[in-house]
């Protein structure tokens, strides 16, 4: 099992027991990939998991307790302290682990609701499958449940 002491992992897989944790990492702006069966994990990273078979194969991976967001998020943060800084949260695709890119509203006017092209100036766009984000009530949904759980947040008082 890897030593959280020693290293502090900047990337993490999530296998498919974990795969609403990934997306919430991903969410938070943590690079968050889906490890495939036989996905070789570079060093550095680490892969979570909730099989127990997998931590005799792998010194990389780290059993995950909790079965539930709430809790799963809450263990996240005290096994890797300062792995969520605020100022990463949508920053990645939460589809594929892209680093989002800046894009006009005059480029995805086409593909996002009229209300949206209205009432919001900054968008964002996944490389890879082209998907459209915006800071929309969604982030702040996100937000509100983070404070509800008292989840820590780097930079945050």
């Amino acid at each position: 099992m890897l030593d959280l002491q020693e290293k502090k992992p900047t990337r993490f897989f999530v296998d498919s027991t974990v795969l609403r944790l990934g997306k919430w990492l991903r969410l938070l702006g943590i690079d968050a990939p889906l490890a495939f069966r036989y996905v070789e994990i570079p060093a550095g990273a680490c892969l979570l998991t909730k099989k127990r078979s997998i931590l005799n194969k792998t010194k990389q991976a780290v059993f995950v307790p909790f079965d539930r967001i709430k809790e799963q998020l809450t263990w996240f943060a005290s096994k890797f302290p300062g792995a969520i800084k605020k100022e990463n949260f949508g920053s990645r695709c939460i589809r594929c682990n892209q680093n989002l890119i800046s894009v006009s509203r005059e480029t995805v006017h086409d593909r996002i609701p009229d209300y949206i092209t209205q009432t919001h100036k900054a968008f964002m766009m996944c490389p890879m499958c082209k998907k459209i984000y915006w800071k929309g009530s969604h982030m702040e949904r996100m937000e509100a449940f983070l404070k509800k759980i008292n989840f820590p947040i780097e930079g945050e008082p």
